[in-house]
């Protein structure tokens, strides 16, 4: 019976955790050069100089920790023609990107891996100013967080271990929960923020009359989906609300059905947001924090024993 054991549940958000830093990481490398490069529209460089100066202090780094606040150290190492700061943010890209790479295929759930991710991310999203300021940014750092106390233990010096040889239980079911709270606050505090947000439109259940044809990246489907009639677009926005704040509200429960079919309309709701707007790996993630609302029995009696075989279980 795998009734309230989460072996399989932890190896599954481990690696799904592992594949949204690697798409995080490669996205920001591929934006480097026009975004924080010293030619780019918020430099790096002059952000670090100007919000620490020359001298680094305990204080400031204490505010904003990032591995970058050290760089201009090695600039005097450098050809005065290299821009230090974009050299560094692409190094640590790629090398976070292919230790996220590691994750995903299941060779490495080391805890000090899966630290290394955070602490990459958390240093880029501290410097990154507007670009790095976005839900799914400070979503993926918490995420991060729970998934290094949810790795292996960190004295195993063993980090790069054979993909099946896991440890099968090297920690509590504590790091599940906070998953479940994590997405729990995640889909309330969305739910409450719109109606609390004094805009008249999701009072009146009309936010959808205007939100396909005002959001930032719009994608092919939000055409049709804005011209849908204004009856089914009212009762999205009621189902957006029943599914934030009272669906949401069974994440937390102690029992596994009701979890298990309120994380699955969570991802119904995802899958829908993704096919009308970009957001970025946001409706991924929360996707993926799903899976903890899951123990090993639903997922052997939904997924198989073989496909999971295949996922290198």
């Amino acid at each position: 019976d795998f009734r309230g054991s989460f072996v399989i549940t932890r190896f599954l958000f481990l690696r799904c955790v592992g594949f949204t830093f690697f798409c995080a990481f490669l996205s920001y490398y591929a934006q480097i050069d026009g975004i924080h490069s010293c030619n780019g529209l918020l430099p790096v460089a002059e952000y670090i100089k100007k919000i620490m100066g020359h001298h680094l202090s305990a204080g400031d780094f204490m505010r904003r920790p990032s591995l970058f606040a050290f760089v201009h150290y090695a600039e005097g190492w450098l050809p005065a023609d290299v821009d230090a700061y974009a050299l560094a943010l692409g190094v640590l890209s790629l090398y976070c990107g292919l230790l996220a790479l590691l994750v995903t295929f299941g060779y490495t759930s080391n805890s000090l891996v899966l630290a290394q991710l955070f602490v990459g991310y958390l240093s880029i999203f501290n410097v990154g100013q507007t670009f790095m300021s976005f839900q799914w940014d400070i979503l993926l750092l918490e995420a991060g967080v729970i998934a290094t106390l949810m790795g292996d233990s960190p004295l195993n010096l063993l980090l790069f271990r054979n993909r099946r040889h896991m440890d099968p239980a090297p920690h509590s079911a504590g790091p599940i929960y906070l998953v479940r709270f994590l997405l729990f606050r995640l889909m309330v505090s969305s739910g409450l923020l719109k109606l609390f947000s004094n805009c008249p439109t999701w009072w009146s259940l009309t936010a959808l009359h205007h939100h396909f044809q005002s959001q930032c990246l719009p994608l092919p489907l939000s055409w049709y989906a804005h011209r849908l009639p204004n009856a089914v677009l009212r009762f999205s926005v009621a189902a957006t609300f029943f599914f934030q704040l009272p669906v949401a509200a069974l994440l937390i429960l102690p029992l596994r059905v009701p979890r298990a079919v309120a994380a699955l309309l969570q991802v119904k709701l995802m899958v829908l947001i993704a096919a009308t707007g970009n957001y970025n790996f946001f409706n991924m993630l929360t996707v993926f924090l799903c899976i903890a609302c899951a123990d090993d029995h639903f997922i052997l009696q939904n997924i198989g024993v073989r496909r999971l075989a295949r996922l290198g279980f």
